[in-house]
């Protein structure tokens, strides 16, 4: 599957038939395989996951106060854990069944205010901000930085989670790895080995 990843470029259904076409699955098995290995952002790949357009408008999103205080944080933490797409790697920020539940709610539960339905979503997804608004804390980026800052050596992404719940923060680990590819893209910290900072 990992050759067709990167030679399966077209949108048609019959190609993708053709293309991903095994014994025993329907063809709407085969069409959700190839939507599922074709790229968010096509011809894109990692560090550059998404063109900087994108990328600046996603940053710009994921400082603004509704992301940092409200529900629609999870929305950083889902397209995130979307980009970079890399073939075969999981690319669920919530788990399967939270996502097949999300997916499967009724038109209503869609309706009325956005942070209402945002919060219906969070709930869904076990998503939660922890964050008390009476407290200045420091942001995901600011303490991997300072984290960094003060250790002599390199932190693993394992490492990182233990950390973040030592400070008393309940950070989901697709978060973590999301602001670690940030930073790693934007040059502030340098990724030494496989999940190694």
């Amino acid at each position: 599957m990992q050759a067709s990843y990167q030679r399966f470029e077209s949108n048609s259904p019959e190609n993708a038939l053709a293309f991903f076409g095994e014994d025993g699955l329907s063809d709407d098995q085969v069409l959700a395989r190839a939507l599922m290995n074709t790229p968010l952002w096509s011809g894109m790949a990692p560090p550059d996951a998404m063109p900087s357009w994108a990328q600046d408008a996603f940053d710009q999103f994921a400082n603004s106060d509704l992301a940092q205080e409200t529900s629609f944080g999870l929305i950083t933490d889902w397209y995130r854990q979307l980009v970079p797409m890399v073939p075969g790697e999981p690319r669920s920020a919530f788990g399967e069944k939270a996502d097949i539940l999300i997916a499967t709610q009724p038109d209503n539960f869609w309706k009325g205010d956005p942070v209402k339905v945002m919060d219906r979503v969070a709930e869904l997804a076990g998503w939660e901000r922890d964050a008390d608004d009476d407290e200045v804390e420091l942001t995901i980026a600011d303490f991997i930085l300072e984290t960094l800052e003060n250790k002599s050596v390199p932190v693993s992404i394992s490492e990182f989670e233990e950390l973040f719940k030592d400070a008393g923060y309940s950070i989901p680990s697709s978060s973590i790895r999301g602001r670690l590819n940030e930073l790693t893209s934007k040059g502030e910290i340098q990724r030494v080995d496989r999940g190694l900072y």
